[in-house]
C-alpha cells in the first residue's frame, strides 16, 4: 500500500515556494483597495428629464427605466436608485396626491428667448428676481375668463426665489397682476389639451392670490414706469376672491414646467 503523502512543506525547497506563494498574495491589491470608478453627476438636463418622467409614472418598469436610460445617458440600475429616493422624498414631502397628470407630458427645453426679448420682459413684469415666463392663451376662473388676444398681453411667470405664480394681464393703458403663494397651492393637475401641442394646467388654492395694478406707461420725462401697487380683485364680480380653482391654457412644454 502507498503511504499518504504528508500535507505540508517537507523540504526547504517546499517551505520557500510556500513563503513566495503567500508573500505573492498578500502583495496582490485587495478589492477595497483598489481604485474604484468615479461617478459621474447627473446634469441639470437629465434631472430635468428625470422629473419629467417621474410626473407621467413615479414607478416605471425595468423596461421604462432602460428606455429612459437610452434617451438621457445614464444607466438603468442609477435610474431605478433615483425613483427609489425620489418616491421616498414625495412621501417624506407630502407630495402624494397633490398633483395629477393625464396624457403625456412633453420633454425638453422650451427655446432660450433672445436677450432683447429678455429685457423687454424683464421691463413688462418688473420682478426684482429671475422668473421663468410662460407664455398663455386663455385663463379661466370661475365664470371670469381672459384670451391672449396680442403678443405679451397675457402671461404667467414662476418665481423661484419667492416662490411664487403670477398671472399678467395688459389691458389698456394698465398692467394687472394676481401673485399666487405656491404654499397655497392644495393640488395641481395637468392635461393635455384638444389641439395638438396645447395643455391645461388646473390649480386649486388654500386662499385667494394678491392683486396688483399699475400704469403701463412711461412718464413723459423719461424716469421708469411705475412700480405696482396693491389692490382689490380686479376680475368680474370679484371671481378670483371666490372661486379658487384656476385654469391656464397655452403651449404644452411651457405648462408642463409649472408641474
Amino acid at each position: 500500500m502507498t503511504p499518504l503523502q504528508s500535507v505540508g512543506p517537507s523540504s526547504p525547497t517546499d517551505s520557500t515556494w510556500s513563503q513566495s506563494y503567500w508573500q505573492a498574495k498578500l502583495s496582490f491589491p485587495i478589492e477595497d483597495d483598489m481604485p474604484k470608478k468615479k461617478r459621474t453627476r447627473i446634469t441639470k438636463e437629465q434631472l430635468a428629464q428625470l422629473e419629467h418622467h417621474f410626473a407621467v409614472d413615479c414607478s416605471p418598469t425595468t423596461v421604462q427605466r432602460r428606455e429612459v436610460g437610452l434617451q438621457i445617458g445614464i444607466p438603468e440600475r442609477r435610474i431605478q436608485i433615483w425613483f427609489q429616493n425620489r418616491r421616498a422624498k414625495a412621501r417624506n414631502n407630502g407630495e402624494t396626491g397633490r398633483f395629477r397628470l393625464s396624457g403625456s407630458i412633453p420633454l425638453g427645453h422650451p427655446p432660450e428667448l433672445a436677450q432683447a426679448t429678455q429685457m423687454e420682459l424683464a421691463a413688462l413684469t418688473q420682478e426684482d428676481g429671475p422668473i421663468f415666463i410662460i407664455p398663455c392663451t386663455n385663463i379661466t376662473i370661475g365664470a371670469w375668463n381672459r384670451v391672449g388676444s396680442q403678443d405679451k398681453d397675457l402671461l404667467a411667470w414662476v418665481c423661484d426665489s419667492k416662490k411664487t405664480l403670477t398671472w399678467f394681464i395688459r389691458s389698456d393703458e394698465y398692467c394687472f397682476k394676481m401673485r399666487i403663494s405656491l404654499e397655497h397651492v392644495v393640488q395641481l393637475e395637468y392635461s393635455n389639451g384638444s389641439q395638438f401641442g396645447q395643455g391645461i394646467v388646473t390649480i386649486d388654492l388654500s386662499q385667494p392670490p394678491e392683486f396688483f395694478l399699475r400704469k403701463d406707461i412711461t412718464s413723459e420725462d423719461g424716469g421708469p414706469s411705475p412700480g405696482w401697487e396693491p389692490c382689490n380683485d380686479w376680475t368680474e364680480d370679484k371671481e378670483a376672491s371666490c372661486v379658487l380653482r384656476h385654469v391656464l391654457g397655452g403651449a404644452a412644454l411651457p405648462l408642463s414646467y409649472i408641474v
